[in-house]
This record gives C-alpha cells, sequence and structure tokens, in this order.
C-alpha cells in the first residue's frame, strides 16, 4: 500500500531497528519531530500505518485485504517484535494530507464511484457543476492519492510521487487503467479524529481501580462488585468500546480499547455518573467525599481533558 511521500523520515528499515516507544513519543524528545507524521510497516500478508500529528499519535491501523481496520498500539510493537520481516518507511507531511488519511480511514465516504458506466471527465464536471468541497481518495492498485477540491476547483492532487494543480493531470490519471480505479469521495476535511492513545486509557483504568478500592474499604467488596457490574453493563450498551473491559471479584478493572479520544472521555464519564447514582443510594453521599479526595490528584490532567465538564459531581 503507497501513499503520497512527504520529506522522507524512514526508508526501507526492518522493524526490529525502530524503537516504537520513541516514536510514539516523538514530540517529547524532538521537537523538530513536532509535526505530522505517517509510518508504515509492510509485512507480507498485511501493512500497519501509524498516523503522527503534532508529535503525538492519532491512530493506529492495519491494512489487510480491502480493508483498514484500528488497532492498538501495542499490537504495532508485539508485531514489530516478534518478526524479523517487514519493512518500516515514514514520511513528514503537511496537516492536510494527515487528515484526509485519517478521516478516509476512520469515515464512510459520501459515495464509491467507478468508470465502467462513466468517464473521468464526465465525474469530474459533476463536481464541478455541484461546487462540491472535500476530498477525493483515489485507489489504483496499491496506490493511494487525494485530491483536495474547493466549491468544484481541484486545488491540487496528491499523487504517490509529485503535487499537481493541475486538472487534466488527474483526469489523465484517472484514464490510466481505469478499470481498476476506486473513486471515494467525503465531504469534508475535518481536524481529525484523536484516537485515544494508551496513555490515557491506562489514566481512565489507574483512576477508576483507585475508586473502585476505596469504594470496597467504604461499603464491602462484594456489594460494590455488583454496582460495577450493573453500571458497567448498563455503559456497554451505549459505549461498544466497554464491552472490552471487565472487573474481577477482587474490584481490579481491565481492558484495552480503539477509540476516538472523545468517545473514551464520554464514555468513562457516563460510566462514572452511572456509578455514582447507583452509590448515591447507599452510601448516604460518603461517596462524594472518596471520589474529591482521589480524583484531586488526577485533577490537572482530568481538566485538559475537559472530563469534568461530563461528570454530575463537583470537583
Amino acid at each position: 500500500m503507497k501513499f503520497p511521500k512527504g520529506q522522507l523520515l524512514i526508508l526501507s528499515v526492518k522493524p526490529e531497528f525502530i524503537h516504537f516507544d520513541n516514536l510514539f513519543n516523538i514530540s517529547k524528545r524532538h521537537r523538530a519531530f513536532n509535526a505530522s507524521i505517517y509510518v508504515t510497516i509492510m509485512y507480507g500478508e498485511y501493512t500497519d500505518i501509524i498516523l503522527i500529528k503534532g508529535g503525538a499519535v492519532v491512530g493506529t491501523f492495519r491494512h489487510y485485504g480491502d480493508k483498514i481496520t484500528p488497532i492498538n498500539q501495542q499490537e504495532i510493537v508485539k508485531k514489530a517484535n516478534a518478526t524479523d520481516s517487514g519493512l518500516v518507511n515514514g514520511f513528514i507531511v503537511d496537516d492536510v494530507l494527515l487528515n484526509m488519511m485519517l478521516t478516509s480511514f476512520t469515515q464512510t465516504p459520501k459515495q464509491v464511484v467507478t468508470f465502467e458506466e462513466t468517464s473521468p471527465e464526465d465525474f469530474i464536471k459533476s463536481l464541478e457543476q455541484q461546487k462540491f468541497s472535500g476530498f477525493l481518495l483515489t485507489n489504483k492498485g496499491i496506490e493511494n492519492n487525494y485530491t483536495l477540491i474547493h466549491e468544484g476547483e481541484i486545488k491540487y492532487t496528491m499523487f504517490i510521487k509529485n503535487i499537481s494543480e493541475q486538472r487534466q493531470d488527474f483526469i489523465d490519471y484517472l484514464n490510466q487503467n481505469r478499470d481498476i480505479v476506486r473513486v471515494l469521495i467525503f465531504e469534508e476535511v475535518p481536524e481529525g479524529i484523536d484516537q485515544a492513545t494508551p496513555a490515557q486509557i491506562e489514566l481512565f483504568i489507574k483512576i477508576f481501580n483507585h475508586l473502585f478500592k476505596e469504594f470496597g474499604k467504604m461499603l464491602g467488596g462484594t456489594l460494590v462488585l455488583k454496582l460495577i457490574s450493573l453500571s458497567l453493563r448498563k455503559v456497554s450498551t451505549e459505549y461498544s468500546f466497554f464491552n472490552n473491559f471487565t472487573i474481577d471479584p477482587d474490584l481490579n478493572f481491565i481492558g484495552s480499547a480503539v477509540v476516538s479520544k472523545e468517545e473514551l472521555i464520554q464514555g468513562f464519564a457516563r460510566f462514572f455518573n452511572l456509578l455514582m447514582d447507583s452509590l448515591g443510594t447507599v452510601s448516604l453521599g460518603r461517596h462524594e467525599e472518596i471520589v474529591k479526595r482521589v480524583m484531586r490528584d488526577y485533577r490537572f490532567v482530568l481538566d485538559e481533558l475537559d472530563f469534568f465538564k461530563h461528570i454530575k459531581i463537583s470537583i
């Protein structure tokens, strides 16, 4: 799988020579890399993709067959550490390209166009007549090119090896081997959907484990386990990523997820609110003092995540 190339960062290096923890935290170590970067790890059967924006990982994905699906960072590292095959390539790119890649990996296109019954020329004319704004992802074999369009006008196409502002260059590309060309239409270029990082997920796990243990001391493990389990089942119907989380009889809360940062925050806030409602019926308000005491230790980072805006208790 190939994408438009930017400034070369890593070229055909074996995974064993890449320190992935450093790569995932590149902005903390190198201010010069506080930029948009994509990294591909090509294996025989699939390709893993890492998207980095502003020096922080915003998405990790696996391309297999004709599908691109989100995966955990840990899964990428586990595969890379367990094999002596594969090639790692990385490029520094502009924010617009990274946003288009991220959107095309996580969103459903408005439409998918092929050219059995229409010509590339007529397709482009229809976008011009509609004054379409958004972007196109063009698949041709292993190539993936991105075209930015504003009010029907092609601003530029990012081909694998170059960028062109010429409308005809894009049409000519579509006409070459047009029987294998697919164009995916996306209506806008959002800022991007930031995938929650493992550190953010671990933060919530740590906080909730701390809360659960304190509630257990106050009310007894059996009762607290029942209340947590009820709240966890309820929140799992609203936020499916909670299906990957479990609570054991010792009140150990474990799990992992591939989810956007926004959904992670809203989901844990909903879980928190459900649990507070349940505890409120049995604790006579004592649970609120525990919450305030525990949350005080994490106030700064939770405030940065806007977590407190979504919960019922004032911290």
